[in-house]
């Protein structure tokens, strides 16, 4: 990888304003070899019938095995003994053309629905299997939302260097980690200070040393991005040159370069960009922030408006909308403007 040199570059003399943000040269970047950009990672694989292969083996009620029935709707399992099987049927329930749906994806819908109805647990072609409802003898371990032995999830904060996000991050964190009892959320919090052709050159390797200690496969991913905008453009800072004056890039620019290494687990992903609202009140860095959503297939992207934004200030909006999208799986624009009514 070969940035252009700055010294080439017209530049105008700018100095930062406030630690939400300021002003910051603009730097041109560019690569020498585009190989270097986004080739880790790999994709959860779905079988034959389209259900992501999950590899549960655990009941998610009482965390414990027996005879297991899977969920159509999700990734959770229910063991025989947590569900009071009526005689006659064992063998009607094993058919292929009966779904069985959890009572916790049944209690999902109600919350969301804002209605009550019958637990029937199994169904053909719609219609209950069962000539009663279905009776849950067993007791959850966790709350009725929670995935035990989900499918792994990857939780990224990216952040400038000079910026403290540890607690907006680990209160991310922790608004998941009780729902990964015995493991399957992976978490990774890595600073970027890549104003200097140098640190913009050893970036990739950088991000595929933290890739590799990650597993490949993960069906939710969730990114923060915490950072500097500046105030006139909306550009992305990117950190110090060789002589301490701040770098920003344009938007399409920084998440190419800065972005580009994390591009197969940006794929499905959440983003959450927080960051001075300038890359959005500025019509050309939000129009390239758009296209660089779309560029990396992310599946929902967060930014805000607020001139002045302190990222603590969104901690609690985003432990709501991460919880909700991630353990209990609302509709990402339904969850955000329910949660934002709540927060406001």
């Amino acid at each position: 990888m070969a940035p252009k040199s700055s010294s080439n570059l017209p530049r105008t003399r700018q100095t930062a304003k406030k630690s939400t943000g300021g002003l910051a040269k603009r730097k041109q970047l560019a690569l020498a070899a585009e190989e270097t950009v986004g080739n880790v990672g790999k994709r959860l694989r779905f079988d034959e019938t389209g259900i992501a292969q999950t590899g549960l083996q655990y009941c998610s009620l009482c965390q414990d095995g027996g005879r297991l029935f899977p969920c159509h709707q999700c990734p959770r399992v229910v063991c025989d003994r947590c569900i009071e099987i009526p005689n006659g049927y064992d063998v009607a329930m094993s058919a292929d053309d009966v779904k069985f749906t959890c009572v916790s994806c049944h209690w999902l819908h109600e919350q969301r629905t804002k209605s009550r109805a019958p637990y029937w647990g199994f169904t053909r072609d719609g219609q209950p299997l069962l000539p009663s409802f279905l009776k849950v003898v067993g007791s959850f371990e966790l709350g009725t939302a929670s995935l035990l032995q989900s499918p792994r999830t990857l939780y990224i904060t990216l952040h400038l260097a000079t910026l403290n996000v540890s607690t907006v991050s680990q209160l991310i964190e922790l608004a998941l980690r009780e729902y990964f009892p015995h493991g399957g959320l992976d978490c990774l919090v890595l600073p970027f200070d890549v104003g200097a052709d140098t640190a913009l050159e050893r970036w990739p390797a950088q991000v595929a040393q933290h890739l590799e200690s990650l597993t490949p496969s993960y069906e939710r991913t969730v990114v923060l991005v915490v950072n500097h905008t500046d105030a006139d453009t909306g550009d992305f800072f990117l950190g110090t040159d060789e002589n301490g004056i701040k770098q920003a890039a344009e938007v399409d620019q920084f998440a190419k370069y800065v972005l580009g290494p994390f591009a197969n687990y940006l794929k499905g992903s959440t983003v959450y960009f927080v960051s001075c609202g300038s890359v959005v009140n500025k019509p050309e860095s939000f129009q390239k922030l758009c296209v660089a959503v779309q560029s990396f297939d992310v599946c929902h992207a967060l930014a805000f408006d607020a001139p002045h934004l302190q990222a603590l200030t969104t901690a609690e909006l985003l432990m709501r909308l991460t919880r909700g999208i991630v353990v209990h799986r609302y509709d990402f624009v339904k969850c955000l403007e329910e949660n934002l009514q709540e927060v406001l």
